[in-house]
C-alpha cells in the first residue's frame, strides 16, 4: 500500500480536498500522489512545500504536528528541489545546481520518498524550462503505483491538464482596487490551500505592491495582453507604408484561418487533394505564391 499523507487541520477554514483530476478506472492510481501547487506569486507555495516537509520529519520523530488529526505513513527520504542559492564558493549557477538536483531526486526515489519540486526550469529559456519540467511530471506519471508522494509548484501553466492524473491545488488570494488608479487590482494573500488549477500569477499586482513604477507596469501588461492575443502587428513598433500593413493583415488571416481548421471533423485527413482544400477554404485571399510553394513542396 501507498505510503499516506493526510492532516485535518486545526483551523477549519485550512481544510482543503484537493479536486481529483480526469482518470479512467484502468489508469495507474497516482492521483494522491502527485500535487501540483499554482498560485499568485507571492502566496505562499514555496512555504507550503517547506511546512510539508517540516512536519513529516516531526511526525516521523514521534512528535505532535499541527493538526487535529494525521495519517502520516512511514517514508524513506524526502528530496527537495527548494530555494536554490548562488555562491561564489562553486562555479555552477542556480539552474545548474537544479539540473543536479532533479536527476539524483529521480535516481534514487521510491514509492516510499516525498519529493518537494518548488519551480524547476525558471532559470533559463522559457521553452527549455517548460518542456524540462513537462519532462519531469511525465517521468514520475509513468511511474504508475511506484510514483512518489510528490509535491510540484510551478507558473508554467501552459502545458497541464485536468486529463492527467495529477491532483490541482493553488493558494487563494482576494482581488480588489487598491492601486494608483482604478486599472490597478492588488492581490490579497489569504495563505489557504484551496482546490483547482488557476493560470494567473498575477505578477503586475504584485510588482505594484513592492513599488514597481506604474508606466513600466501598463507597458508590460499591454505587452502581456496583445501577445496572448497574437496581435504582434499592434506590438511592433515600426513605421510601415499601409501596403506593408496589408501585407502583414493579409497574411494573419490565413495563419488564423489555419489554426481554426479541425483537421479531423472537416475530413481533411481523408482529402487527397489536399491545394484544393488549402484553395477553397485557407488562402482565400492568400494569392498563388504560397500554393505554388505548398505544391512543390508536396511534389517533393
Amino acid at each position: 500500500m501507498l505510503p499516506s499523507l493526510f492532516l485535518e487541520p486545526s483551523t477549519p477554514s485550512l481544510q482543503v480536498r484537493p479536486q481529483q483530476s480526469k482518470r479512467k478506472d484502468n489508469e495507474p492510481h497516482v492521483g494522491n500522489s502527485m500535487i501540483i501547487l499554482t498560485g499568485a506569486n507571492f502566496s505562499g507555495k514555496s512555504l507550503y512545500l517547506k511546512q510539508v516537509a517540516m512536519i513529516v520529519i516531526l511526525a516521523q520523530l514521534g512528535l505532535f504536528v499541527p493538526a487535529e488529526e494525521a495519517h502520516i505513513g512511514i517514508h524513506d527520504a524526502i528530496f527537495t528541489r527548494v530555494s536554490t542559492t548562488e555562491s561564489a564558493s562553486h562555479s555552477s549557477s542556480a539552474f545548474m545546481i537544479d539540473l543536479q538536483r532533479v536527476p539524483f531526486m529521480l535516481r534514487n526515489c521510491t514509492m516510499r520518498s516525498i519529493l518537494l519540486i518548488d519551480k524547476f526550469g525558471k532559470g533559463t529559456d522559457p521553452t527549455d524550462g517548460e518542456v524540462l519540467f513537462c519532462g519531469v511530471i511525465q517521468h514520475l506519471i509513468s511511474r504508475g503505483s511506484s510514483c512518489p508522494i510528490t509535491l510540484v509548484s510551478t507558473h508554467f501553466h501552459g502545458f497541464l491538464s485536468l486529463d492527467l492524473p495529477i491532483d490541482y491545488t493553488h493558494m487563494s488570494i482576494f482581488l480588489n482596487n487598491g492601486g494608483e488608479s482604478e486599472d490597478d487590482v492588488l492581490p490579497t494573500y489569504l495563505y489557504k490551500l484551496a482546490p483547482d488549477l488557476v493560470s494567473s500569477s498575477h505578477a503586475m499586482g504584485c510588482a505594484a505592491q513592492v513599488g514597481v513604477p506604474r508606466h513600466i507596469r501598463m507597458k508590460a501588461e499591454r505587452v502581456s495582453r496583445l501577445l496572448s492575443q497574437y496581435k504582434i502587428l499592434e506590438l511592433l513598433d515600426i513605421r510601415l507604408d499601409e501596403e506593408e500593413r496589408e501585407e502583414l493583415r493579409r497574411m494573419e488571416g490565413i495563419v488564423r484561418r489555419f489554426l481554426a481548421v479541425d483537421f479531423e471533423q472537416d475530413g481533411v485527413m481523408e482529402s487527397r487533394d489536399w491545394m484544393t482544400f488549402l484553395r477553397e477554404n485557407i488562402l482565400e485571399e492568400g494569392g498563388d505564391v504560397s500554393v505554388n510553394a505548398l505544391s512543390s513542396s508536396n511534389d517533393s
